[in-house]
């Protein structure tokens, strides 16, 4: 857990000032794990979450971005062929009726 100093307060986890904010805690995880900036400082990825401030598309993305990407298409080409395969299996048992 870390603590950190957003408009002069501190709040000992991102979770405490999701809560205070109404925010998603996922999404203030996601900010501070894929870009370098929120990495460092949480509380950018909070005005980010509040729209004070822009992400830029040109913000810079530490490795775990990458990382987290590779998986989610891993995972999303495996759904893919669980899917197919389902589905060869129902037209399979429609053509053999």
């Amino acid at each position: 857990m870390r603590s950190f100093v957003h408009d002069g307060i501190e709040y000992r986890s991102m979770r405490e000032w999701c809560r205070k904010f109404g925010q998603s805690w996922e999404k203030l995880r996601r900010l501070c794990r894929h870009y370098q900036r929120a990495y460092k400082d949480p509380a950018v990825a909070c005005d980010w979450l509040l729209g004070r401030e822009l992400l830029r598309p040109s913000e810079q993305r530490t490795f775990k971005y990458e990382q987290d990407k590779a998986h989610a298409r891993a995972r999303q080409e495996a759904w893919r062929e669980r899917q197919e395969a389902v589905m060869r299996g129902v037209a399979h048992r429609i053509v053999n009726t």
